[in-house]
Formats: structure tokens, sequence, C-alpha cells
């Protein structure tokens, strides 16, 4: 009889506590996988409500202009990106809802398991653990040994039904709770599908916004050309002017002969600044970004390509531009259309803040991570933009990839 009784204890408990288990790492797991979905959702719409603020405030010069272009596109990207995060949110909302489906089910029938085999359980004591059976099953013992066992025996199964009764209460529980996710959940389903469309729509209005601007633009060919040429020969000073500090270093080293162009302190920094890719802080507090790095097709004009050695970062006016790592000032230059441009050494990297005024440091000061290097320019059109790159000796590398998510 005991071991009946320890029989139906094994096929009872073991699935209610994988059971258990399941429950708990499904709510776990979505949870988790809820909240980075909408804290990424989040942060686009954060995004996306800056760069549109900005983009307002180039639109009340009623001059049309490419860095309109660029934050119109800017905010198209932002918003498909909003589309995304709230389509995956939908897609693992509905994995999930139909995954409550298929657990109800499963614990409605493991509940009236449950009830069963209670029952049964409970018949069966009611008559091993009456009274008078329980001294006449004690007393016909054949000797001490088994009836110390029948005591055992019957305290086990008093115990035992004791605490299917408590899990049983669990799982009627645990039911009420999935039926509760899964309302809870629908109601979810139905306030994003809303959210979508409300998204879709704002995204088929920026982008005829988008074509409208663009064939405004295409009027203005020649300016265009004209900025393209400009933009081409402020990189170009920019860069001549690293590779000439990269030689000039090279051959100080050398009429000093030093085995390395480093000091042990910048081969520390050059690790340490290698170390933080992707955790680098912005150059400036708030900002985002409106011109990419490498070689592009140019927004308007068909058939034109435009190379860039770093990105363009948009922020407000009157915004202060900070390194992004600790190291030391080589060189700030005034270039004629492009104000100024601070490049700072981080050991074998430079990193590169072109469009500034009102700069604070001057060629050797040595600064920390955070510290202000200039003011952003900003122009007659409401623009507020400024240029950044990072180098590793004479190669250029792409900004996006240093700075922090």
């Amino acid at each position: 009889m005991l071991d009946t009784v320890r029989l139906h204890s094994n096929i009872l408990l073991k699935p209610f506590f994988s059971g258990i288990f399941i429950l708990a790492s499904c709510f776990v797991l979505f949870s988790q996988n809820s909240k980075d979905l909408d804290s990424k959702k989040k942060e686009n719409i954060q995004k996306l409500q800056y760069s549109r603020s900005l983009l307002e405030k180039t639109e009340a010069s009623k001059n049309l202009t490419l860095n309109q272009l660029n934050l119109i596109q800017q905010n198209i990207e932002l918003r498909e990106g909003i589309i995304v995060n709230i389509s995956d949110e939908l897609s693992f909302l509905r994995s999930n809802i139909e995954e409550n489906i298929l657990e109800i089910k499963r614990l409605e029938e493991r509940v009236k398991q449950f009830q069963n085999e209670y029952a049964s359980l409970v018949l069966a004591a009611s008559r091993n653990l009456d009274n008078d059976y329980a001294l006449m099953y004690l007393f016909s013992s054949e000797d001490f040994n088994q009836a110390y066992q029948r005591i055992k025996y019957l305290k086990y199964l008093a115990r035992y039904r004791s605490e299917l009764v408590e899990k049983l209460m669990i799982e009627e529980e645990n039911l009420v709770r999935r039926n509760s996710e899964l309302v809870e959940n629908k109601r979810k389903n139905e306030i994003l599908l809303t959210e979508r469309q409300r998204e879709l729509s704002s995204l088929d209005r920026d982008k005829k916004k988008n074509v409208t601007l663009i064939r405004s633009l295409q009027s203005k060919e020649s300016e265009l050309k004209a900025d393209i040429k400009k933009r081409e020969r402020i990189q170009s000073e920019i860069e001549k002017e690293i590779r000439r500090l990269i030689e000039e270093e090279i051959s100080k080293a050398k009429v000093a002969n030093k085995p390395n162009v480093l000091t042990p302190e910048e081969k520390i920094i050059s690790g340490d600044f290698y170390k933080n890719m992707g955790r680098l802080p912005w150059p400036s507090e708030q900002c985002v970004i409106t011109g990419k790095y490498g070689e592009q097709s140019h927004p308007v004009l068909k058939g034109i390509k435009i190379k860039s050695n770093g990105i363009d970062i948009n922020t407000v006016e009157g915004a202060k531009v900070r390194t992004v790592y600790e190291g030391e000032v080589t060189k700030v230059i005034a270039i004629l259309g492009a104000n100024y441009t601070v490049i700072i050494k981080h050991g074998e990297y430079r990193t590169v803040y072109q469009n500034l005024i009102d700069v604070k440091v001057k060629a050797g000061d040595k600064l920390k991570t955070k510290d202000i290097i200039g003011t952003v320019f900003t122009d007659l059109d409401k623009n507020t933009k400024f240029h950044f790159e990072v180098w590793k000796d004479k190669v250029i590398l792409n900004p996006e990839l240093w700075l922090s998510k």
C-alpha cells in the first residue's frame, strides 16, 4: 500500500514541479523580452521627438536646406524603427497569447486529474486513517519493526494528503493567473495594433514630405554641388592635417631614436580607448545623426556619390561639444567656412570635432572624458550641426561603432 501511495506521489508531483518551473521560466522570459522591446521603442520615440523638434526649428527659417531633408529622412528611419519595435512586440505578444491558451488548457486538464486523484486518495485515506482501523492495523503487526513501519506509513499518508490539497490549490491559482494574463495580453495587443496604425499613417506623411522636399531641392542643383565641393575641401584639409601630424610624430621618434612613437602612458590610453568601443559617450549631451559615415548616394542629386570620413550630428542651438575620451589636444584648426576643428589624440587613436565656435581648448591641453571643447555653430537657417570623426593612426573608422548605443 505504501509503495502505491509513493507511486501516486511521483506521478502527481513530477508534472506539478515541472509545470511550476515552466510557468515561472515562461513568465520571466516574457517579462524580460517585453521590457526590452518596450525599452527600445521608448528610446526610438524619444529620439524621434528630439529630431522632430530640430526639424521644426529649421523649418521656421522658411529656407529649404539639405539639412532639413536629412532630418526628415532621420525621422523616417526612426519611425520605421518604432514600427519594427511595435511589430516585434505584437509578434511576441501573440506568441505568448497562444502559449497561454495552450497552458490554460493543460492546467485545466491537470487540475481535473488532481481532483480525481485527490478524491480517490481521500476515499482510501478515510478508511486507513479511521481510529479503530488504525489501531487494528497497528496491533496486527507481526513484530515491533513492522508496527514502526506502519506508524510511519500512516503519518506519511496523512501528510501526503495535506500536501496534495496545497498543491491542488496552487495549480488552481496558476490557472487563475494564466487567465488574467491572457485577458491583459489581449488588451495590450489591441493597443499595439492601434499604435502601429498611427505610426504607419505618420510614416506615410513623412515620406510624402520627403518626396516634396527632394523635388524642391532639385531646383537648387548649383547650390548643392557647391556645398559638395565645400565639404570635400574641408574634409581634405582635416585629413591632410591629421596625416601631417602623424608623420611629424614618426619623424620626431626617429630623431630621438625611440623604438615606439607612443609613450607608456599613451599606450595605456590607447588600449583603454579600444576597450571602450561601443561605449564611448556622445560628443554632445543630446543629439541626432543626420549624416552617415562612408560613401553613399547624394540624397537629391542623381548619379552623384558623396563620401564622409565621419558623421554629421545635429543638436540644439548653444549645445556644447565634449571629448569622448581622455586625451591630449594636438591641433585646433581654423578652416574657412567651417569655423574651428579640434583634433584630440588618445594614444594611437584620434577624434575630430569640426564646426565649433568659442573653443575652450588649445594644443597641448590634456583633457578628461566629457571635458568641454567648444560650442556648436548655428547658421542663419537655424541648423546647429557639427562633424565627428574617429581615426586609428592613418585609418579612418566608423564613429557610430564607437559611440554608446
